[in-house]
């Protein structure tokens, strides 16, 4: 089983190649500035155990303007140390603990509220439409089915 350093040296070693070539005048400590400053990592000013000074970024290193704001390693172009940026700190106020759930029930309330009064008003329609379809006075009772009944009943009694 081969180790993924073996990979990630001969991948540096390339970079490095290709940087001394199209940077034939650079000392090895250049080209290695070149390939640190310019690489992809988390904390742009230090390294770590993990990922050591970042991924190599070829491009960008065969890319990069050597001066006095790049961050990262000392750098031997200039003759500066690495300066640390000062991320600051932030402070947060947690807010004030709202319902999350508060617009759900207003919303809820007011699609109830407009449901009810679209239903009475179709009640109110209907009502008002059967009162317009019934007789205003009738002008003879209204004969049932259980009055028909108790006429029968009541003729044989007689």
């Amino acid at each position: 089983m081969r180790r993924p350093r073996a990979y990630s040296t001969g991948y540096a070693a390339a970079a490095a190649a290709l940087v001394t070539s199209a940077y034939p005048d650079d000392s090895p400590d250049e080209v290695t500035y070149r390939l640190v400053a310019s690489a992809l990592r988390t904390d742009a000013d230090h390294r770590d155990d993990v990922s050591g000074w970042g991924l190599v970024q070829p491009l960008d290193a065969l890319s990069l303007v050597p001066g006095t704001e790049v961050r990262g390693p000392a750098n031997p172009f200039t003759g500066t140390a690495a300066v640390a940026v000062d991320p600051g700190s932030v402070a947060l106020a947690p807010e004030a603990a709202a319902d999350p759930f508060a617009r759900t029930l207003t919303l809820m309330a007011g699609g109830v509220l407009v449901g009810t009064l679209a239903l009475a008003g179709v009640g109110a329609v209907v009502v008002a439409r059967r009162r317009a379809d019934a007789p205003a006075s009738p002008s003879e009772p209204r004969v049932g089915m259980l009055d028909d009944a108790r006429d029968d009943a009541t003729r044989m009694l007689r």
